[in-house]
């Protein structure tokens, strides 16, 4: 993993060092940030801060396992110690129960365990409930971030300012905004913002990427020819640091099986689909279900080159050298409720993007004026 998790305070602008120091000055703050912001970054390091001026305990709250896991890797670079966990085990436990016959069963009750300082990353996907119980979790001060564009996971979605209106007066609430993108290029930038909803207008200054980069756009009718040629781009490149994120559950499956068939290392997250939990808690199959597909996986490590295969929802909080898109169809729902999260994935490299189609371009791709983009497979290779 390749993110520059040291921060030097001499080299942070006004907007970053306004939001250290408020934590540093017993404040509560709310952080918006867009997709490269350096959310993520701040927030780690306002916890080793919390820690190195003795200030109390402190807790890392993320919603995804696998933003859980990309944090760990920095706050292992960083060499401190932090209470840190994604949002189901520290709002649930398991507690073991007897009923009147005897019989052992276990069932979930809240647990929710207090620290002084919350920092919360992707507040955006916590209900109002959620935020709710950090606050009342939270013994001194709390520090949300967020970016409502990027909100994947609540139907019901709430704004910054909500979040900010939910902090009592007495733990002294302020919001604040990072203004300036340090990771995505301005080229992806530009494409990106034809995909996603409810963005502030485009301003070229906000860009400090010194990456020049164009998107790629490339037209392959089978999807076996668009595997393998991932395949070879990422066996021209093993210390790239390259993510492949796709739709849904079981395309992880499949790209992670082509690529392993093409002879790709490669590491995957995926849940079992949630109509067929149940079931395989019973040990039972449902026709046509894949065996496979009975158990949840997750063999990410951050610490590794190997290629990461996700879905675009656990692709969230991430970042990547390059990015590949794979199999991108006639979807509706790509201009419906899957256009957010294909804004997410488009924004997770800090380089190169590659979006691969079949037959016509999809809205809200299709949108994209074309010199904003390359379409050719053989520029891949002549630019690398």
């Amino acid at each position: 993993m390749r993110k520059e998790w040291f921060v030097d305070e001499g080299l942070m602008d006004k907007f970053e060092k306004e939001i250290l120091y408020a934590t540093l000055e017993n404040k509560s703050i709310v952080v918006s940030g867009s997709a490269g912001s350096g959310k993520s970054l701040i927030a780690v390091t306002i916890a080793k801060r919390i820690e190195e001026k003795g200030l109390g305990e402190r807790r890392i709250v993320v919603y995804t396992k696998a933003l859980e896991e990309y944090i760990r890797e920095g706050i292992k670079t960083l060499n401190f110690n932090c209470n840190l966990t994604h949002h189901d085990p520290w709002k649930w436990r398991s507690v073991e129960k007897w009923d009147s016959n005897g019989n052992r069963y276990f069932e979930k009750e809240l647990y929710c365990p207090h620290a002084d300082y919350f920092v919360v990353d992707e507040i955006q996907d916590f209900s109002i409930k959620d935020i709710q119980l950090f606050i009342e979790s939270t013994d001194k001060f709390c520090c949300f971030f967020g970016d409502m564009a990027q909100s994947v996971y609540q139907k019901g979605k709430i704004t910054m300012k909500q979040v900010l209106k939910s902090i009592p007066d007495s733990m002294n609430p302020k919001e604040y905004t990072l203004y300036y993108n340090y990771r995505l290029p301005i080229g992806i930038a530009k494409v990106a913002q034809y995909v996603g909803m409810n963005l502030e207008s485009f301003e070229e200054g906000k860009y400090k990427s010194k990456e020049t980069t164009i998107p790629r756009i490339i037209k392959e009718d089978n999807n076996d020819i668009q595997i393998k040629l991932i395949a070879d781009y990422c066996k021209e490149h093993i210390n790239s640091e390259t993510a492949i994120l796709v739709p849904y559950k079981l395309d992880v499956i499949n790209v992670c099986t082509k690529l392993k068939e093409f002879g790709v290392n490669c590491e995957m997250k995926y849940d079992v689909p949630d109509p067929f939990k149940e079931a395989a808690k019973r040990g039972k199959k449902i026709s046509g279900i894949p065996d496979e597909q009975f158990r949840s996986v997750d063999t990410l490590d951050f610490s590794t080159n190997n290629v990461k295969v996700l879905t675009y929802h656990s692709s969230k909080g991430l970042q990547f050298q390059t990015v590949f898109l794979p199999w991108i169809n006639q979807n509706p729902q790509f201009a419906g409720e899957m256009r957010t999260p294909l804004y997410v994935a488009m924004t997770r490299t800090y380089r190169d993007l590659f979006i691969l189609h079949q037959g016509y371009l999809p809205y809200p791709l299709s949108s994209i004026p074309k010199e904003l983009y390359r379409t050719t497979i053989t520029d891949i290779v002549k630019d690398k």
